[in-house]
């Protein structure tokens, strides 16, 4: 019985109708989000929110495409992470062929190869201007960080 009183309107003028359905919107000023027919007409309910007032087939559905889009987000998600994923493990891979490079280089600078060592210059000038930037751009993060 109590189920049945669940599902009937509140409104006293109106309490033995059946409910259709909920005012989904958030800043609905009506005390109870639940309307019947004699709810959903009344032009003193819901004024601001008529647009919302959704049937219980029409909130299923909702809640159906909502599941879909959820799912559709899902599936590119996982594709975005694959891709990112990809693309990590290729530069791991550069990054670690530039640490033996730069292993040799650190060996041949100790045997004083000078030969190997100018035949890499090429490497070493890149990390060194990249080291450089990397410093530069810390500065500036700092000096900016600073004047906020």
């Amino acid at each position: 019985m109590k189920q049945q009183k669940l599902f009937t309107c509140q409104d006293i003028a109106h309490e033995s109708e059946v409910i259709q359905g909920f005012c989904l919107n958030f800043g609905c000023q009506d005390a109870k989000s639940q309307f019947c027919l004699q709810c959903g007409f009344d032009p003193k309910k819901h004024t601001n929110c008529k647009k919302d007032l959704k049937v219980f087939g029409q909130i299923q559905s909702f809640i159906t495409k909502f599941n879909q889009y959820l799912f559709e987000l899902t599936t590119q998600l996982n594709k975005s992470y694959q891709s990112v994923k990809i693309k990590y493990e290729e530069f791991i891979k550069e990054l670690e062929k530039m640490k033996i490079q730069l292993l040799k280089i650190s060996e041949y600078l100790f045997q004083q190869d000078y030969k190997q060592i100018k035949d890499n210059l090429l490497i070493i000038k890149e990390c060194y201007q990249f080291s450089n930037n990397q410093e530069e751009i810390i500065k500036q993060n700092q000096i900016g960080t600073q004047l906020q």
